[in-house]
């Protein structure tokens, strides 16, 4: 047992001084790595999109930033570098599905198939999670035209408001901390908050932006309009789930009546059907 705990000693010591000697060395290679990698998408990014102005397609590369802010900028991709390796991706799958057609592997349709989906693949995912990101900013901004309701009707200004609001890691706050940033550096409020339902499609957004900039431009009392918009915002969000509801009740109701026939012909045709089992009845010998 003493050598054991020898043993374990010696092993633990060892380990703590390759950890320290070997962490900068794997720190510096790490960091090399990071380095050459995004050179790489970088210059691939550049390449690609090169490519695909001469040959006449048009990129909206605003758009394709938008939805991956919305879908959380997945591997911290930009724009440019979504485009790089989007086609790479359907350079490398068009030059296997063509090299295994021409040897006669598979038809040629199936590799305009797989050509086909690896150009669209990667952007309809893209596009379901800023789906799902737009959702979760609209549920936000509604969730801020009730704290900007609530904050003024206290007698805070809508800036200060806006600070607070700033505060966490959800795309909106990022955006708010952006728009507080310039409205201190004297641009006006309405013009950059006008830029969340611009950039992001969010209607309720437009809505408060009008509401901000009669605020600014009439001085008029906020809160009270604040209320009644809130009012709207509810309502609206209501009439929402009520009509998802109503779309999802008819697929329940088919998943319901699908379980029920197959449970009815289990019991009916079941009990017969291993009677007949029993007795052979299904054995035709061999031919």
């Amino acid at each position: 047992m003493v050598f054991s705990i020898l043993a374990s000693v010696i092993l633990m010591a060892i380990a703590i001084y390759l950890r320290q000697t070997e962490s900068p060395l794997n720190q510096m290679l790490g960091s090399s790595y990071k380095v050459e990698y995004n050179n790489f998408k970088t210059a691939l990014s550049k390449v690609s999109i090169f490519i695909l102005r001469k040959a006449g397609l048009k990129i909206d590369m605003e758009g394709i930033n938008s939805k991956l802010e919305l879908a959380g900028r997945p591997a911290g991709l930009s724009a440019e570098e979504f485009v790089g390796l989007n086609t790479l991706l359907v350079g490398l799958v068009t030059a296997l599905s063509i090299g295994i057609s021409a040897a006669g592997k598979f038809p040629i349709w199936l590799s305009l198939i797989l050509i086909f989906v690896s150009a669209k693949f990667p952007m309809e995912i893209i596009k379901n999670e800023a789906k799902q990101g737009r959702e979760r900013m609209r549920k936000d901004v509604v969730d801020l035209g009730a704290r900007l309701e609530s904050g003024t009707s206290a007698g805070l200004t809508i800036i200060r408001m806006l600070e607070w609001a700033s505060e966490g890691d959800t795309l909106l706050a990022k955006e708010l901390r952006k728009m507080v940033s310039e409205v201190q550096m004297g641009k006006p409020l309405h013009t950059v908050f006008s830029r969340i339902g611009m950039r992001y499609d969010i209607p309720e957004a437009d809505e408060l932006t009008l509401l901000i900039k009669h605020a600014d431009q009439q001085g008029v009392e906020i809160a009270r309009h604040l209320r009644s918009l809130n009012r709207d915002f509810r309502t609206r969000r209501e009439v929402e789930m009520n009509n998802e509801a109503a779309k999802i009740k008819p697929k329940v109701t088919m998943v319901l009546v699908l379980t029920a026939i197959v449970a009815t012909w289990t019991l009916v045709a079941g009990p017969p059907v291993q009677r007949a089992l029993e007795q052979g009845f299904f054995n035709f010998g061999t031919f």
